[in-house]
């Protein structure tokens, strides 16, 4: 059965019934048939002429899509979804209670609805019509055991044709579990309409419809002749009411499905009405995210233990953007918590939506325009500069992340790689942070002078929470390592020597600006090829010398390297010989005056790679020394760099 309690009504496909100027019944023919509905033609009906018709729809059914009704009257447009008789009897001419029309109303109900005969409503779900039929002749012949389930005929002409009981005009004859049967009527101008559920459901749309339109109403809506329900809720419209909300539990008695329900609580009796309000009152129409926001709900009319859902719009900024309350002592609450983000968004609005039945039910009511605070300001990483020697060190600066507390970054490598810096990850401490989480911190980046040509290398650094694994909140632009070890170019023997007029007095960058000169038996400039030295011959006061060039290894293994000097020297191999060079960062640092002494220091270097080499030494005063020895496990300490040392022809060192 339909939903409504009338079986679908079908026509057989082709079937095509035309207008009779004498009709074979007395009041009524049936026409043009439309799918899925019964189109009656009443002619003489109401005391109009022949010329007059009037189109039924029998009951309350689903229409899957748009159709037209025509008529004397004009053409009438049916809209897809419920049509009601209520809703358009009016408007197609048909007045509801005359006598001659719900006659066939009733009809057409008994013979799609719940049957008299017990055989035919426990088999029948779908009647489909298949024309008219003549009981004196059997015409078209209709044969037990011959027919589909649900066909279904109007007796037209009076007889017995053999059957029995006899068939008066406006009988049915269906065919059920294969036998013919007859659906009468119970006088000449009433059908049997059998007390069963389908007629409720029926009734229950009746009355849900009405209720819709009187909502409609009472909250300022426009209401079309045809039950077409428009626009917004109005209070100034003339027919609006502050209980504009109909509840179906409010009523004493209402239709339910298949069955009658007896709202028998004293609360209903007593009020014996239908109407309620919902008032949404927040405590306040501003909340911060991250802020809770109670509201209330004042009621009327609300049974105690009711179940009422509320969602709110812009659910993504919510972590819980939908839920329940009940109802007691016509009251309620429940609270909200928009998200706190770690976007800047400004400030954003969202409504809080009531509905009844479920969280998808009918709305009841909404307040809108409720305002969130942005109180996340976007975070920030910003580095000291957008590149970094190898060797060097590069602070970030980060602010905005969230709350006071520890954070942790991590290197995200472009084209550098775990061996290209001290540490690839860490911890630091965010503070100062207020109500906007606008803390500052800050951590470094130091990366390692390799004696690797590679070229600029690339990588940036995340900010993340928890752990080094955690989420990332930020992560900061491309930053560059510029690439500081360089390759020995034309490979001519020896270090390059330069001599300079005066001490350097540990001041590394004294030779940068100070003038070569010859001194003693240190001519200006000169290349050593075997052993790197300045002899102590006593060659004068006061004066400095530098070697620049590259150690070639012949192993692969930890290499010493020695200076024994009065006074000053210091050694540095690597990057670090490049640029950079402090006395702090040096392999060897015998610095200050003193007599002969020697101080070594090693490191680990790869046969066959030229690692860029400087020597300083200086002679302030008394004899002047500098000798230069290396070894390894597998060699024994030595002077001799015949074959292991290099320097650039063209730049006269590196």
């Amino acid at each position: 059965m339909a939903a409504n309690g009338i079986s679908t009504l079908t026509i057989a496909s082709g079937t095509t019934l035309t207008k009779n100027i004498n009709p074979p019944h007395s009041n009524t023919e049936i026409v043009a048939p439309f799918s899925a509905i019964w189109s009656l033609n009443y002619v003489g009906a109401l005391g109009a002429t022949n010329d007059v018709s009037y189109k039924l729809y029998v009951t309350s059914l689903g229409i899957g899509s748009a159709i037209t009704l025509t008529s004397h009257y004009g053409d009438f447009s049916v809209l897809a979804g419920e049509f009601l008789y209520d809703t358009y009897g009016a408007s197609l001419g048909i007045i509801k209670g005359n006598t001659t029309i719900d006659n066939y109303m009733a009809k057409a109900a008994a013979v799609c609805g719940a049957f008299t005969n017990p055989l035919i409503e426990t088999v029948i779900n779908v009647a489909t019509y298949k024309g008219t039929w003549n009981a004196f002749t059997n015409t078209p012949t209709l044969t037990d055991g011959v027919g589909t389930d649900g066909d279904a005929y109007d007796t037209t002409v009076t007889g017995t044709s053999g059957a029995f009981p006899a068939y008066s005009e406006q009988d049915w004859r269906i065919y059920a579990t294969g036998v013919w049967h007859r659906v009468a009527k119970t006088t000449t101008t009433q059908w049997t309409i059998a007390p069963a559920a389908s007629g409720l459901a029926d009734k229950e749309a009746r009355q849900t419809a009405k209720l819709d339109i009187a909502e409609a109403k009472r909250q300022g809506k426009t209401v079309a002749l045809d039950g077409t329900i428009s626009g917004s809720i109005d209070p100034t419209a003339p027919y609006y009411r502050a209980r504009n909300v109909y509840d179906p539990d409010r009523l004493p008695t209402q239709y339910s499905g298949y069955t009658v329900v007896d709202n028998a609580n004293a609360e209903g009796l007593l009020r014996a009405r239908p109407w309620t309000s919902y008032d949404i009152n927040p405590t306040a129409t501003i909340v911060n995210e991250g802020g809770t926001l109670t509201v209330n709900i004042a009621l009327l009319e609300i049974l105690d233990g009711t179940t009422v859902y509320w969602s709110v719009s812009n659910a993504g900024d919510f972590g819980t953007a939908l839920g329940t309350f009940v109802v007691n002592n016509d009251s309620g609450s429940f609270t909200v918590t928009p998200t706190k983000d770690l976007s800047t968004e400004g400030t954003e609005t969202f409504n809080i939506i009531l509905r009844r039945g479920s969280s998808s039910g009918t709305v009841v009511a909404t307040f809108s325009n409720v305002e969130i605070t942005d109180v996340s300001l976007t975070p920030t990483i910003t580095p000291a500069a957008n590149s970094v020697n190898e060797g060097s060190s590069l602070s970030f600066a980060v602010t905005n992340l969230g709350p006071n507390g520890t954070y942790y970054w991590t290197i995200n490598h472009v084209t550098t790689a775990n061996a290209d810096f001290v540490a690839v990850n860490g911890s630091f401490s965010l503070t100062g942070g207020g109500a906007q989480d606008n803390g500052t911190g800050s951590f470094t980046v130091t990366t390692i002078a390799d004696t690797t040509t590679e070229g600029a290398q690339t990588f940036t650094v995340s900010v993340r929470s928890v752990s080094i694994s955690g989420t990332v909140i930020v992560t900061s632009g491309s930053i560059t390592v510029n690439d500081t070890s360089l390759t020995a170019s034309g490979d001519t023997a020896g270090l390059y020597k330069t001599t300079y007029a005066g001490y350097f007095a540990d001041d590394v960058n004294f030779f940068a600006t100070a003038t070569p000169a010859t001194f003693g038996a240190n001519p200006a400039t000169s290349v050593q090829t075997t052993v790197i030295a300045e002899p102590g011959s006593d060659d004068g006061e006061s004066f400095s010398v530098q070697w620049l060039g590259y150690f070639k290894p012949t192993t692969t293994e930890t290499h010493t390297f020695f200076l024994n000097s009065d006074d000053a020297s210091y050694m540095w191999i690597g990057a670090t010989a490049v640029t950079g060079f402090t006395t702090g960062n040096a392999l060897i640092n015998n610095g200050g005056g003193h007599a002969p002494q020697e101080v070594s220091g090693s490191i680990a270097l790869t046969a066959g790679q030229y690692y860029p080499v400087r020597i300083q030494f200086g002679e302030q005063g008394g004899g002047d020394l500098l000798e230069f020895n290396y070894s390894t496990p597998t060699i024994v300490k030595t002077t001799t760099v015949t074959g292991k040392v290099f320097y650039n022809s063209a730049t006269n060192g590196l």
